[in-house]
């Protein structure tokens, strides 16, 4: 099983909804008005779901971000690997035509 550092265990929305439960449930038991708990507690989690979209959404496109990147890397690899066969080619043909045209001495 893997360990969990406590910073991981505070992104956990999980976590941050059952504080909300536990605060909002100990606060009416206490004796504070349920419509300022409920207002409250709505607000919270409507806060967690928005602000845990945004922070995930904001991972899933750099990641794609650097796939990107990397296909644009290899793409460029391709592209100076076809020019360096272009080159040897092109130095090899003008070896042979030298080789073709040089005079046999008689």
């Amino acid at each position: 099983m893997e360990k969990r550092t406590v910073w991981e265990k505070l992104k956990s929305r999980k976590l941050w909804f059952a504080i909300i439960g536990a605060v909002s449930g100990i606060a009416i038991a206490y004796g504070a008005d349920e419509n300022i708990v409920q207002a409250i507690s709505g607000a919270a989690v409507t806060l967690i779901s928005v602000v845990s979209y945004i922070w995930v959404e904001g991972k899933i496109d750099a990641a794609a971000v650097d796939q990107t990147a990397d296909f644009a890397k290899q793409i460029l690899s391709i592209i100076d690997l076809i020019e360096e066969y272009q080159r040897k080619r092109d130095e090899l043909q003008k070896e042979q035509i030298g080789i073709a045209g040089e005079e046999t001495p008689v």
